[in-house]
């Protein structure tokens, strides 16, 4: 795939929904290289239509224990780390910490 974007402009595709092992997977990360050599960080999440409640991570319409597991995973990392997932920073604050576990698991079982 090729496509260019000018300084400030950003796209959204719409993806198939991806599979592991049968498994619905809608999240990702893509780091691509340009042919200068620059890398590209891509964090992609795949939403299903509809609306989106606080703390469904993975885009699906719904917060469950999916959610509750990506955002535990990702405790106490910051964009820096190996386990960043910017979705599960939900504050927005560069850290997923106890507060962002706190908003996903208030949300639990709401659905879009």
């Amino acid at each position: 795939m090729l496509w260019t974007l000018n300084l400030g402009e950003s796209e959204s595709w719409r993806w198939n929904q991806l599979t592991k092992n049968d498994i619905p997977v809608s999240y990702g990360l893509y780091v691509a290289s340009d042919i200068y050599g620059y890398n590209l960080t891509v964090y992609f999440r795949i939403i299903t239509e509809g609306g989106h409640p606080t703390g469904d991570i993975n885009g699906d319409g719904k917060v469950d224990m999916i959610d509750i597991d990506l955002a535990c995973w990702a405790f106490g990392a910051t964009p820096q780390n190996q386990h960043w997932n910017p979705f599960c920073d939900l504050n927005s604050d560069n850290r997923v910490g106890m507060d962002d576990i706190e908003l996903v698991c208030s949300h639990f079982g709401e659905a879009g």
